[in-house]
């Protein structure tokens, strides 16, 4: 985290927000939601989650995101991908396999492959 400015979150406020992404990486997060969670009004949320550590809630959500579902990837390996995908908060498959791809350059059947070579 980068807190180095005055438009930052300060670290009990970033803390909750991880944590409530994290619990809930499964559901729809919005900006609104994850304001509300540090009693800030979005736009002002938006602006200092940014400051804070360089990214947007969307992109530390969808992150967050592909973190769990990489995670379950190399833990449960007989878990169907689209069951990975609903639990990662991806409402299609299609869409979890495109963010997936780009974020870590394998679909999640090869990075699955790749994992139990």
């Amino acid at each position: 985290m980068r807190q180095d400015h005055r438009h930052a979150l300060d670290a009990r406020r970033m803390r909750r927000v991880q944590d409530f992404v994290d619990a809930n990486v499964d559901q729809t997060l919005t900006i609104e939601t994850l304001a509300e969670v540090v009693c800030l009004s979005h736009f002002h949320f938006a602006r200092m989650f940014k400051e804070t550590i360089g990214d947007t809630p969307h992109q530390y959500v969808t992150a967050r995101r592909i973190a769990r579902a990489k995670t379950l990837i190399e833990g449960a390996g007989d878990l169907p991908l689209s069951e990975i995908a609903a639990t990662c908060g991806f409402s299609q498959q299609s869409h979890f396999g495109r963010v997936f791809k780009a974020a870590t350059g394998l679909t999640p059947n090869a990075f699955r492959k790749a994992m139990t070579s």
